[in-house]
């Protein structure tokens, strides 16, 4: 009997300490929960207390640029946006070739077109692809040097060509005005385009091209095995 009674007490005794810790548990358990209420509350009181306010699109800064640096570490041409710039990187050899042909380039500032245009989020004057198919990313810019507007792609150096090539897609004739002020410019991808006119006359675009679009302009402008060619996108 004694053996019982002794057991029996142990039992009681686990068991008064198993509801003490069970009470404890509870207790902590009710104190997080009030803290994280007293927390949550807290959040809630600041987070009411901010009114979000709408972006003003209308109101958005228009990049400088775009502006041309040379690279010594690029192995291709690039673009980048800060908050206030664009910037175009090109390897040191493409921008000595390209300022040695035309000294002075610079790309259409973004500020000078039409505000629709000028608030996209890359430069509308420039456009990076690969337009002679030999997998190296080229450029198509247009621009002014020496005040003569130009529309140009800077090719890069590849396994069939050793140096970068500069090959002039469009220049006004000396003496004639020029729309190429006006002209902003597009990436088109590799694809069939049927003319607006003629749903016959398609265009099997083999390799990377821009779409150049002005006042009285909208044309695929691209390269076929190195010749210009152009592609009319203008319906009547």
């Amino acid at each position: 009997m004694r053996t019982s009674a002794s057991r029996f007490s142990k039992k009681l005794a686990y068991g008064a300490t198993s509801v003490s810790l069970l009470v404890a548990a509870s207790c902590g358990e009710a104190s997080r929960k009030q803290a994280d209420d007293v927390q949550s509350t807290k959040s809630a009181r600041v987070e009411s207390s901010t009114v979000a306010v709408p972006a003003d699109t209308s109101k958005a800064i228009v990049p400088a640029g775009p502006r041309i640096a040379a690279d010594s570490l690029a192995n291709d041409p690039r673009e980048e946006r800060t908050d206030n710039e664009f910037v175009v990187r090109l390897p040191s050899s493409m921008a000595r070739v390209l300022f040695d042909s035309l000294p002075g380039f610079v790309p259409q500032p973004q500020a000078g077109y039409r505000p629709s245009l000028a608030k996209r989020p890359s430069a509308v004057s420039v456009v990076i692809g690969d337009f002679d198919g030999d997998s190296k990313r080229d450029i198509a810019m247009v621009g002014t040097s020496s005040a003569t507007p130009v529309l140009i792609m800077l090719l890069a150096k590849s396994a069939a060509n050793a140096d970068p090539r500069l090959v002039f897609l469009s220049r006004p004739d000396p003496g004639t005005p020029s729309s190429l002020g006006s002209q902003y410019l597009e990436f088109v991808g590799p694809g069939r385009i049927a003319s607006p006119d003629d749903k016959k006359n398609v265009l099997d675009l083999r390799t990377d091209a821009i779409r150049v679009i002005g006042e009285n302009l909208a044309e695929i402008v691209y390269l076929d095995r190195g010749a210009v060619r152009s592609f009319s996108i203008r319906g009547d």
